[in-house]
């Protein structure tokens, strides 16, 4: 088994702009998770670019078999604010001052089996901000049966804002070909604080 480490540190400096002559369209925040670390913007779109000066630092550590097939990836990092997002605030959109600490863990276990995972930590106020499991079973070409797991807490309610609510729910995943020609694919998701179905998908 061979290791390989990969530390990474970025320094990012955009200076404040007045913005409020255009319009928010379809602009939202981008997630926060570790491949989000290092990019060069906070959103989805360009009806908004966001000041900031921060500095960011994280690595990967990768392991491989003796075939060089990598086997294990793990990657950690968080972002340090120097100095407050003027444009955030002006526009009452989500502050990003308190950085999360980001982790993923992902494993190719063989040809067959492998698994995925994402945990987001507010050190702030000690608590998860974010956890993600994936497991996929491929036994063969275009089949796939993969078990997921995901936890949101403090969801804000799409009819009462002020309220929030956690998400944390079960899901399935599968695809197999019913012929040459046909591939059936099905997705569930159950909820488990709501003990509901909340998706349900055959095709």
């Amino acid at each position: 088994i061979e290791e390989v480490l990969e530390p990474q540190l970025q320094w990012m400096y955009i200076p404040y702009a007045k913005q409020n002559n255009i319009g928010v369209y379809d602009t939202v925040i981008l997630p926060s998770d570790f491949d989000g670390l290092f990019r060069d913007r906070s959103f989805a779109g360009y009806d908004r670019i966001a000041d900031t000066h921060h500095v960011t630092a994280g690595f990967t550590t990768r392991y491989y078999d003796t075939g060089y097939r990598e086997r294990l990836r793990l990657s950690m990092g968080q972002t340090f604010y120097l100095k407050d997002s003027r444009l955030l605030k002006e526009n009452d959109l989500t502050s990003l001052n308190e950085s999360r600490f980001a982790m993923q863990l992902d494993g190719q276990v063989n040809e067959q089996f492998s698994f995925a995972s994402k945990l987001q930590h507010n050190f702030a106020e000690s608590k998860v901000t974010q956890t993600e499991l994936i497991l996929n079973y491929r036994p063969g070409d275009k089949k796939l049966i993969q078990l997921n797991y995901r936890y949101f807490p403090d969801i804000p309610n799409i009819y009462s804002p002020e309220l929030s609510e956690d998400s944390n729910q079960l899901g399935f995943v599968g695809s197999w070909p019913l012929s040459k020609e046909w591939q059936g694919v099905a997705t569930w998701y159950h909820d488990v604080s709501l003990n509901e179905v909340v998706l349900a998908l055959l095709q």
